[in-house]
């Protein structure tokens, strides 16, 4: 019929670049922190108005008058256990409608006023540690601490201290205002059409990542592949350290040399459950449920294994006992966003599990 979209097949390549979506979160934002912590210079304990002027924390509302009332900091481990009591996310369009009035919203510093907006206006629905809401505006709260303390926007931080060392060839953010970070043959995995009719190509597919951070956001904006993905990946479950090719005749002859980007206390620590925060099932910038169902089947060790997912139809799950991640991307978004792919990931990850 006129005016369907039908979406066309493309063969798959192993160097096919996916728009990972929230596992932006886990790869992009977490990996940063990691080395923040490690480095001294944030501590999971700090408040976030130690980062984020005039950043509140929660109160609570009294019902009778006379009535006390109760404040409590927001910390960086709510942010990064969805634990802070902040909304789920924004609502872009009513977000830009307030600043039309000063001209085309497009022109303006968007990032800053969101914020400032998240600092002193978004409500905090739940005292922190209490309720687990997963939030966008965690990450991008703590995509703002990460370029306070660094005084580098995160892309080229993550670029400079974790991508590069780590010789990922196709792992980037795309800042929508900036050169395209890759070249014009680079496979992209495409996501949904808009309703104007546009196809998100090489643009983050989040509305809030795209629109008013333009491409580099907390929450998502991170495009990868398996492969770079893979490495990531092993890095993790060898407790900090990967093998990488060395440099020159060496590494074309297939010599490798280990690299430790972190140390083994710091992966462990950010795998786990805090404590305090056990009900929740989040380990620091993972997922660690199992019980509920998941991206992980039903053949991965219990209570062993972090896991994320991304809204365009990208995971990843961890099984850190076993020494194995199951890394599934797709484009479940193309062309309209309506794709489900949940039981496939659960039937991947028991195909490889196994066949082990």
């Amino acid at each position: 019929p006129d005016g369907e979209w039908i979406a066309d097949t493309l063969p798959m390549t192993t160097d096919a670049v996916f728009d990972l979506a929230s596992l932006s979160k886990s790869v992009g934002t977490t990996l940063a922190f990691m080395t923040l912590v490690e480095r001294g210079q944030v501590r999971l304990t700090d408040n976030v108005s130690r980062y984020i002027p005039h950043y509140k924390g929660w109160e609570s509302k009294p019902v009778r008058r006379g009535e006390r009332i109760e404040r409590e900091a927001i910390t960086i481990k709510h942010l990064l256990t969805h634990t802070s009591g902040m909304p789920a996310a924004i609502n872009v369009p009513k977000f830009l409608e307030r600043y039309e009035k000063w001209g085309d919203p497009m022109k303006q510093n968007l990032r800053d006023s969101l914020i400032t907006y998240l600092a002193t206006e978004a409500e905090r629905l739940s005292r922190p540690g209490e309720q687990m809401r997963y939030s966008c505006l965690n990450y991008i709260t703590l995509q703002a601490i990460i370029e306070s303390v660094t005084s580098q926007r995160m892309d080229r931080y993550a670029e400079r201290e974790i991508f590069a060392p780590m010789q990922l060839k196709n792992t980037w953010y795309n800042h929508i205002d900036e050169p395209k970070p890759y070249a014009d043959s680079t496979r992209i995995a495409p996501t949904e059409v808009l309703e104007d009719g546009t196809l998100l190509y090489g643009q983050v597919h989040d509305p809030t990542a795209r629109i008013v951070n333009r491409g580099v956001s907390g929450n998502a904006g991170l495009f990868s592949t398996a492969e770079d993905l893979a490495v990531v990946a092993s890095m993790l479950m060898n407790g900090g350290v990967v093998r990488l090719p060395e440099e020159g005749w060496k590494g074309k002859l297939g010599f490798t040399k280990r690299h430790r980007f972190y140390g083994e206390r710091t992966v462990k620590t950010f795998f786990s459950v805090p404590e305090s925060l056990a009900v929740h099932q989040r380990a620091l910038g993972w997922n660690a449920e199992f019980d509920k169902g998941g991206c992980y089947g039903d053949l991965m060790t219990p209570h062993q294994v972090v896991s994320h997912t991304g809204f365009t139809g990208t995971s990843i799950a961890i099984d850190y006992a076993e020494g194995v991640a199951v890394i599934l991307l797709t484009n479940r978004a193309h062309p309209k966003a309506k794709g489900s792919i949940a039981a496939t990931r659960a039937a991947v990850a028991n195909v490889v599990m196994g066949a082990m």
